[in-house]
């Protein structure tokens, strides 16, 4: 009888422990749970890349959902957002792909829209959306204004000579002295 309670005793505590780490599994990997309440609602990207299901949805830097599925519709991606039942999203709203970081994970940032629209409900699309500031685009941006800082180099160089510069050192010195 001793052995049988005693077996008993370490199942319990075996389920006990499956069912915490199962529980904890799904809130750090940020996976809704299945009785989690929400409502879904759509939206269409063109291009979605870096972009996985369970990623995060934020207003305002604050989580307010998750990503829960991306489907290829007509060749452009189709995305199910899980939104907490708590945040009314209205028919003006706008949801962008976002980085966190240089390097980080991206996200999506939802704009809810203003009060004097209407509330979208479950299963409604949100009809605004724009894509991420692609990395290319500002690494060419940043290549021009390294490039155009560099002609003004050369081009302040050849407008003064050794003349110029010794007498704009002089200069300097006798600011030093003065001071």
């Amino acid at each position: 009888m001793k052995n049988v309670s005693t077996e008993l005793k370490v199942g319990v505590f075996a389920i006990i422990v499956i069912v915490l780490l199962s529980y904890m599994t799904f809130k750090v990997g940020g996976m809704p749970m299945v009785w989690e309440k929400g409502y879904r609602l759509h939206a269409v990207f063109d291009d979605v890349s870096g972009l996985d299901e369970q990623s995060r949805i934020k207003i305002a830097g604050v989580e307010a959902g998750l990503l829960e599925k991306i489907v290829l519709e007509d060749g452009r991606a189709r995305l199910t957002l899980l939104i907490q039942p708590d945040i009314k999203v209205y028919k003006n709203a706008v949801v962008s792909l976002r980085m966190s970081g240089l390097l980080g994970d991206r996200y999506l940032a939802l704009s809810p829209g203003t009060s004097d629209q209407s509330v979208l409900k479950d299963g409604d699309m949100i009809a605004e959306t724009f894509p991420a500031a692609d990395i290319d685009i500002l690494a060419n941006r940043l290549t021009s204004a390294a490039d155009q800082i560099s002609d003004l180099t050369r081009n302040v160089n050849s407008i003064f000579g050794e003349t110029e510069k010794q007498s704009i050192r002089d200069a300097i010195h006798n600011l030093r002295a003065v001071t």
